[in-house]
C-alpha cells in the first residue's frame, strides 16, 4: 500500500532522521514503524520537502543534511521520491481549483490523484 506523507507527517519525518529529534506524533511513528517492515511504502514529493525546508528557515548545513537525509534514505528504506515534473504541472493547471482548499491542499490532493494515473493516461 502507498502512504503519500503530507506536510506535517514529512516534518515529523525530518525533524527525527535528520536533526534527530523524537516523533511528536505517536500515529506516525507506528506508520514509520509499518514502513519499516515493508507494509506500506512512503511517498514524499520533492515539492513538499523544498517547501518544508523553506518555511523552516533551516541553516544550510542543516539544509544539506535534510536532503541527503531524506535521498538516502529512500534507498535504504521502503520510501519513494516523487519529483514534481512537466507532466504534474500541466495536470495541476489544466483543472480547476476547488473552492475552499488552500493552494498547498489543492496540490497535495492533486499530487496524490496524480500518482495514481496510469502513466499511459498522463500523456493522452
Amino acid at each position: 500500500m502507498n502512504y503519500f506523507l503530507n506536510r506535517a507527517e514529512l516534518k515529523e519525518l525530518i525533524d527525527n532522521k535528520s536533526l534527530g529529534k523524537k516523533y511528536k506524533d505517536r500515529d506516525f511513528e507506528r506508520l514509520y514503524a509499518d514502513m519499516l517492515e515493508w507494509d506500506i511504502k512512503f511517498i514524499v514529493h520533492n515539492y513538499l520537502t523544498a517547501l518544508n525546508i523553506e518555511v523552516e528557515k533551516y541553516e544550510k548545513a542543516e539544509q544539506r543534511r535534510i536532503l541527503n537525509t531524506i535521498y538516502n534514505l529512500a534507498e535504504e528504506v521502503n520510501l519513494e521520491i516523487e519529483e514534481i515534473d512537466a507532466d504534474f504541472i500541466k495536470y495541476l493547471f489544466g483543472a480547476s481549483r476547488q473552492s475552499g482548499t488552500t493552494l498547498l491542499e489543492e496540490i497535495s490532493n492533486r499530487l496524490q490523484t496524480f500518482n495514481e494515473i496510469p502513466v499511459w493516461q498522463r500523456l493522452l
